[in-house]
C-alpha cells in the first residue's frame, strides 16, 4: 500500500538550509582549530612543537569539543533523515537508493547539500512513498 508525503517548496527550502548545517558546523571547527594554530603554523612549527599543540588544545578544550559534539550530531541527525527518506522512496531503484546510502555515509557533511541539490529539490509536491522503511 503506497502513500504520498505533501513536500511544499518552503518544506524543500527549509529542508536545504538545514542539509547546509553538519557542513558549516565542521567548517567552523577546523576554521577555529586554524585560527587557534595560528603561532604555530607562522612559526613553522605545526608539526614539530607537539608541546605547544597540546597546550593550545588543552587551553580550548571546551570550545573545540562543543564545535566537535555539535558537527557529530548535526550530521547523524540529518544522515538518519535522508537514510529514512531515501529508503521510502518508491520512484527510486534500490540501485541507485543503495548508491545514495553509500555517499551519504562515506561523505557525510558534503554529501547532504548534493542530494538535495540533484534529488529533494526536483521531487513533485505529493511524493508517493512506502509506508515504513522496512
Amino acid at each position: 500500500m503506497d502513500r504520498t508525503i505533501h513536500m511544499s517548496e518552503r518544506k524543500k527550502n527549509v529542508l536545504g538550509v538545514l542539509s547546509f548545517i553538519p557542513l558549516l558546523t565542521f567548517l567552523t571547527f577546523v576554521g577555529y582549530f586554524i585560527y587557534l594554530c595560528q603561532p604555530l603554523i607562522k612559526a613553522n612549527t605545526l608539526f614539530i612543537d607537539h608541546e605547544s599543540l597540546a597546550t593550545i588544545m588543552s587551553n580550548h578544550y571546551p570550545t573545540l569539543l562543543v564545535l566537535s559534539m555539535l558537527a557529530f550530531f548535526t550530521g547523524i541527525i540529518m544522515l538518519i533523515y535522508y537514510l529514512v527518506h531515501i529508503t521510502r522512496l518508491t520512484s527510486m531503484n534500490s540501485g541507485e537508493k543503495l548508491a545514495w546510502m553509500v555517499f551519504m555515509v562515506t561523505f557525510v557533511g558534503i554529501s547532504f547539500p548534493i542530494f538535495w541539490f540533484s534529488e529533494i529539490r526536483h521531487e513533485p509536491e505529493h511524493l508517493p512513498i512506502y509506508p515504513d522503511i522496512a
